[in-house]
């Protein structure tokens, strides 16, 4: 099957552009490399750097690959960079979703495959009677970043004739960078590495995430490429573990005798934020397999190397 991957440099895309090239899928990524980078895009792989954004740039990279299947990951991931470019924010992750789907649209590609996030359900998501937020579950982000996801979501269910829409939790793993807002695990192995510059833990700590492996995420993805079910999923363990917790095996892992030092919380995060992934499951038969602690482990080993 022919894949246009796009954001396949990146942490997600280039797991999942393995997955794709190990499974004999013909694949095209395009990435600007704001983020990703060349060297971890696997051997096999065809990639474009360029923009969503350019419609002229992605029209002919449709007319020369003829993609089948979009698989789209490509975007501004920052909620903390969403407050201060709003404008930014909705243009990379809305507008640039919209002109996938257009060109998409009249091209025949068969199918479209969303990467969304947990920032839809906003701060009320926290509050549902189950521990565990289904996808039933009303959007109210509360950040830009959660609305320009939002937003694109209603363009693909709108636009595209056929989509898999998944929303993940929080992703982690071997080539996740310390950049933006979310990144708490290699912010805490880059600290606990060098002290400098600081590290904090924000709020107290016992607030719930649910921490997903990045290879986890990438199968997901697969299996959204080659089984296609239709609708919106979450792409989660299920599972909610502290951020105190977390800190605190990546220090045992590393042999850190510092100690953490706290902030305030962000007021638009949710005190908990655990997914419902049974509906995926049911979907795909697929199941989140790393445990926390080996995911951790080799998350370390990866930085350390």
């Amino acid at each position: 099957m022919r894949v246009l991957l796009t954001g396949g440099a990146g942490l997600i895309g280039s797991h999942t552009a393995e997955a794709l090239i190990e499974c004999q899928h013909e694949v095209l990524v395009l990435d600007n490399f704001s983020t990703g980078r060349e060297e971890w895009l696997p051997p096999g792989c065809m990639y474009y750097h360029g923009d969503i954004t350019d419609a002229g740039m992605v029209g002919g990279i449709f007319d020369d690959f003829k993609p089948e299947v979009v698989c789209h990951l490509a975007a501004q991931a920052s909620a903390s960079k969403s407050w201060y470019s709003p404008r930014g924010d909705l243009n990379d992750n809305a507008n640039g979703t919209l002109v996938l789907l257009e060109i998409g649209a009249n091209r025949n590609l068969k199918h479209f495959v969303y990467a969304s996030s947990a920032a839809v359900y906003g701060q009320p998501a926290a509050q549902v009677p189950d521990p565990t937020i289904p996808e039933t579950c009303r959007m109210q982000p509360t950040c830009p970043y959660g609305v320009s996801k939002a937003a694109a979501e209603s363009y693909v269910r709108l636009l595209a004739p056929s989509f898999t829409i998944l929303r993940y939790s929080n992703v982690y793993g071997p080539r996740q960078a310390p950049l933006g807002d979310n990144q708490v695990i290699p912010k805490c192995i880059a600290h606990c590495r060098s002290p400098h510059p600081p590290f904090k833990i924000r709020g107290d700590g016992q607030q719930l995430r649910d921490f997903i492996y990045v290879e986890d995420v990438a199968i997901a993805n697969l299996l959204a490429v080659e089984v296609q079910p239709k609708g919106i999923y979450n792409v989660s363990t299920g599972k909610g573990t502290s951020v105190q917790i977390v800190c605190d095996i990546i220090a045992h892992d590393m042999e850190f005798v510092g100690s953490f030092q706290h902030e305030e919380a962000l007021p638009y995060e949710p005190r908990d934020l655990v997914l419902d992934p049974r509906r995926f499951m049911n979907a795909t038969g697929w199941k989140a397999t790393m445990a926390i602690r080996e995911g951790i482990e080799r998350t370390v080993d990866w930085h350390a190397g």
